[in-house]
């Protein structure tokens, strides 16, 4: 999921609040997955969170089917539990990371801690259209 330039993608990452080593995240396509490349100050190295690319277009339904409008406040409780389109409920997803991809995209903006608003009107397609964009890091 890249949105614009690499030069407009650098800029949105600086803008955030959390501060991360230069280059991090980083998003990546491998297959039907969505990688999250960050760097872990504690630990001192490289990690990665992966999600299937239908948790992250179901995390953009649930977003449209509880939030109000653009702009609109919510917290990443109001969200839990989180289930998939059968109806499963997803463990962890708050400390999983696949929804982490929207705020350095611009389609979503964080406000406080856990606080964030849905930054676009069409939040479903722009997603969809990211996913398609982003290069396939296991065939290159």
């Amino acid at each position: 999921m890249i949105l614009g330039s690499t030069e407009e993608r650098e800029s949105r990452a600086s803008r955030g609040s959390i501060k991360s080593e230069p280059g991090y995240p980083r998003f990546e396509r491998q297959g039907d997955r969505l990688a999250k490349i960050a760097w872990s100050k504690k630990d001192r190295r490289e990690y990665e969170h992966r999600a299937p690319s239908d948790l992250i277009f179901r995390i953009a339904e649930v977003f449209l089917s509880k939030i109000l409008s653009v702009g609109s406040l919510f917290l990443m409780d109001d969200l839990l539990p989180f289930k998939s389109r059968s109806g499963d409920e997803v463990p962890h997803i708050r400390h999983t990371s696949p929804w982490h991809g929207f705020a350095p995209l611009g389609l979503i903006e964080a406000t406080r801690k856990d606080g964030y608003a849905v930054a676009v009107d069409d939040l479903q397609a722009r997603a969809e259209r990211e996913w398609k964009d982003l290069p396939d890091a296991l065939h290159h």
